[in-house]
């Protein structure tokens, strides 16, 4: 029987028209994979029993479901649900997604939302622009369909059929209010404890809606109240849709630049390749204060209290000589002369005002007249300025604009922006600089000594909150491993503090840096060091004061010496048994409440069982590959020890037992902890999975 025979108001009856795949809850069943509750016939909680037949919008049975829409879940556009499948089966990422709200003349914006795939709330992080000064709505509404604007993305996101209300109570989709600053921008950071990305009630192909009016939060004492909050006209809107990596749909193109940026980095290759694009209204030209002294205002901003914008706008295409009459802005030739500085030259990338026919022409004869001391490369007049945003080649150019929104969609786009403000000249000075000249100094992570926390313990150091913008990376080399796991760590919520010096540049944490640089945070907790970076790569060796004297050499990126000791005939390395022999019985866990409490472990002599003493040395060399990888240093001599003491089975053989090949060909691998194979072994199916136990029991000594 197909799905199109099954009428709309018909339920389904054992042995009259169930199936081999089709049993008699499959209308419940396929309803709650789109977050709806229904009943046997497709009714919904809160539809009265008297009402009967195959009304529109009655029933959700199959047939209604499979004739539907592409994604008759949320009514997207793109459907990815399939994609959330694989997210919440197989991975350990942080699931990222993102809404760019559209449908409107004025506001514009973009939202991040994050969730570790195990749960825990989703962090939401956005920037809005073009709001009235004040606290707005903001919700995420039923539907993706903005086929015709915001009006059709239906009613607040609510599973669980309550009356709408605040972040913690009410719908899943109220998340309360966001505030607008003078100038019409909302910056935001909410923690959603009841959104998810993954799973039956996932919000990804819902919808993201920004209101006119204040929330009030369920407490207005009307039935609308109750509803919506009284939030009044819908503002903006925008689907939420996937950033994963892992997701063809929607691949992180911004993800990949950043790689290339390192890349590009760690060559000592930005500074030439990179090119620069400069806004001229706002940056270049005093356009706003022209334009308010032009509407007989004493600020520019209360152009939009005192009079309709169309009718401001259509001053300025009006008046014949406004573009010609811009001055420079207070800093623009000290802007231009840093990057004569840095760079050597620049482009001019600046929008039209729509319908003024003068626009274009004669901004071309301001540049000619008022930048003639450092002329542009080229000048650009386009409303597109993302598309300049990389190169054919993936390499990231910067915009420098004094408009968010542009910014953000050239940050979405691959490229670096800098928002500036005329009045913060030093600010963007000093961002620039820090992209465009290598630094003073820079080092190889081998030559930065890798601090622990254990270490601090004896390192004279004060713990600060520090602004990211202030932080100085001087670590040459970056490695995109690193850089995932610091993300997933830090939407995870686990967070360890960045070494710095006492000229706040980066000794040790250069991944998280980079990790909260991306999440978009502006301060971060750092253990500042009372030397300079150079006085501690000179005097200290990875925490441990430099022994002049000692023939070891160091692992690069450790603080391990490689030098083996020899204990009842168990060879190890020096550094992990004087843990074993010295420091184990101080070691501290958390009990249940997260109160720190000693381990009550002791420390080993020398004189166990050798079987016990190798058992016990692959435990720590999987306890220090788990503690380095959580500090951001790379657990790689660690690794190498494993496969040492296993390298029978590092190729997928074994003595007397030999797997030629299977391991390789099932796409798998024995590199690594047993920790972290049986982890892979986890996030994976069939052969595959089956080999990564099979590496895992051969490293830990089982006989299969």
């Amino acid at each position: 029987m197909k799905y199109r025979e099954i009428k709309e108001d018909g339920r389904i009856v054992k042995g009259v028209n169930t199936t081999v795949d089709v049993g008699t809850d499959e209308i419940k069943t396929q309803a709650a994979k789109f977050g709806n509750t229904v009943d046997k016939d497709g009714r919904p909680p809160t539809l009265s029993k008297k009402v009967k037949g195959s009304k529109t919008n009655v029933l959700h049975n199959l047939g209604l479901t499979e004739s539907k829409q592409s994604c008759p879940r949320t009514r997207a556009h793109l459907c990815q649900c399939e994609s959330l499948t694989q997210l919440q089966e197989g991975s350990d990422k942080a699931v990222i997604a993102q809404s760019t709200l559209e449908h409107s003349d004025t506001v514009e914006g973009l939202v991040l939302l994050i969730q570790d795939p195990s749960g825990g709330p989703t962090l939401i992080k956005g920037t809005i622009r073009g709001l009235e000064p004040g606290e707005h709505g903001f919700h995420i509404h039923e539907y993706g369909d903005l086929s015709q604007g915001c009006e059709s993305a239906g009613g607040h996101y609510n599973p669980d059929g309550v009356d709408h209300g605040d972040l913690e109570n009410g719908h899943v989709g109220d998340l309360g209010n966001i505030t607008a600053n003078e100038d019409g921008v909302a910056e935001f950071t909410i923690k959603a404890e009841r959104v998810d990305l993954v799973g039956e009630r996932s919000v990804v192909g819902r919808a993201i809606v920004v209101h006119a009016d204040v929330d009030d939060l369920g407490k207005g004492g009307d039935a609308e109240s109750r509803k919506t909050g009284n939030a009044g006209d819908r503002l903006a809107c925008g689907v939420i849709v996937l950033r994963n990596n892992e997701v063809k749909e929607s691949v992180d193109k911004t993800a990949k630049n950043i790689v290339q940026l390192y890349e590009a980095e760690s060559m000592g290759e930005i500074a030439k390749s990179t090119e620069i694009y400069v806004d001229m209204d706002g940056v270049l030209a005093d356009f706003f204060n022209a334009w308010g002294k032009l509407m007989g205002v004493k600020n520019w901003w209360d152009i939009n209290k005192e009079f309709d914008i169309e009718d401001a706008l259509q001053k300025i295409r009006d008046t014949d000589d406004f573009w010609l009459s811009l001055p420079l802005t207070k800093n623009a030739k000290n802007l231009l002369s840093l990057i004569k500085q840095v760079k050597g030259e620049y482009h001019i990338l600046s929008s039209p005002l729509a319908n003024d026919p003068n626009s274009e022409p004669h901004k071309r004869e301001w540049i000619k007249k008022n930048l003639s001391f450092f002329m542009p490369k080229d000048v650009i007049i386009t409303h597109d300025k993302a598309k300049y945003a990389i190169q054919s080649d993936g390499t990231p150019n910067i915009l420098i604009d004094d408009y968010g929104v542009n910014i953000a969609k050239w940050d979405a786009a691959g490229g670096i922006g800098f928002k500036h403000k005329d009045h913060k000249f030093e600010r963007t000075a000093k961002a620039i600089k820090q992209h465009m000249e290598e630094p003073a100094e820079t080092y190889t992570r081998e030559q930065l000594p890798q601090i622990r926390n254990k270490h601090l313990k004896k390192i004279k150091h004060t713990m600060e909150w520090a602004k990211l913008q202030d932080l100085i990376p001087v670590q040459e080399e970056r490695i995109i491993e690193n850089f995932k796991r610091q993300v997933d760590r830090i939407v995870a919520g686990k967070y360890n503090p960045i070494i710095v010096d006492c000229d706040n540049k980066i000794v040790n944490g250069h991944h998280r840096y980079e990790a909260a640089r991306l999440l978009g945070y502006d301060e971060v907790a750092v253990a500042k060091l009372p030397w300079t970076v150079a006085t501690i790569v000179e005097n200290f060796a990875d925490g441990k004061k430099k022994n002049e004297n000692s023939n070891t050499v160091a692992f690069p990126g450790t603080y391990v010496k490689r030098e083996y000791v020899t204990i009842n005939g168990v060879k190890m390395l020096k550094d992990v048994w004087d843990y074993m022999s010295n420091d184990r019985e101080h070691e501290h866990g958390k009990d249940d409440y997260g109160n720190a409490v000693k381990k009550d472990i002791s420390n080993f002599t020398g004189d166990e069982d050798p079987r016990i003493l190798k058992k016990a040395y692959r435990a720590e060399l999987e306890n220090f590959i788990d503690e380095f990888e959580d500090h951001d240093i790379d657990p790689q001599p660690f690794i190498d020890e494993l496969n040492r003491l296993s390298e029978n089975f590092a190729d997928g053989k074994r003595k007397g037992k030999s797997r030629p090949g299977r391991v390789k060909r099932a796409g798998a691998s024995c590199k690594g902890s047993v920790t972290s194979l049986r982890k892979r072994a986890k996030n994976s199916s069939g052969e595959k999975a089956k080999m990564y136990h099979w590496c895992a029991n051969m490293k830990s000594g089982k006989k299969k």
